[in-house]
């Protein structure tokens, strides 16, 4: 899981991975075709998108729910699959093979600082 800091907001990273492996299953229950999307969840003011590439659900949290976030986010996540996908596959638990993807997401979201993200 990469985490972006915020000054201004803090995330409980134990929380934040059980809503992350929830909305896995949900994804997985909901969209059985291998290639169908369940775009986006709104709540309280916030929308998680998500996205599927293969063996990958990448989820994003925002405050609003641009095309400019949509794209990054499907460019991010496929990439991501791409660059990773032996690492995915054998995946034991262990999140330090993907410390490069902080890398991807810089290049996918050019407007982030890098001292913002970090490996969880």
């Amino acid at each position: 899981m990469l985490d972006i800091q915020y000054p201004e907001r803090k995330t409980d990273q134990t929380l934040a991975g059980g809503v992350i492996t929830a909305f896995t299953s949900l994804i997985g229950d909901v969209a059985q075709a291998p290639n169908q999307n369940l775009l986006s969840i709104k709540f309280e003011g916030r929308t998680i998108l998500t996205r599927t590439h293969e063996d990958t659900v990448g989820l994003l949290i925002v405050d609003k729910d641009l095309r400019l976030f949509r794209n990054s986010h499907k460019a991010f996540v496929e990439e991501f699959y791409t660059k990773f996908q032996e690492e995915i596959k054998n995946f034991t638990g262990d999140v330090s093979p993907f410390s490069g993807a902080a890398e991807i997401l810089l290049k996918m979201f050019p407007y982030l600082a890098k001292d913002q993200i970090s490996l969880c």
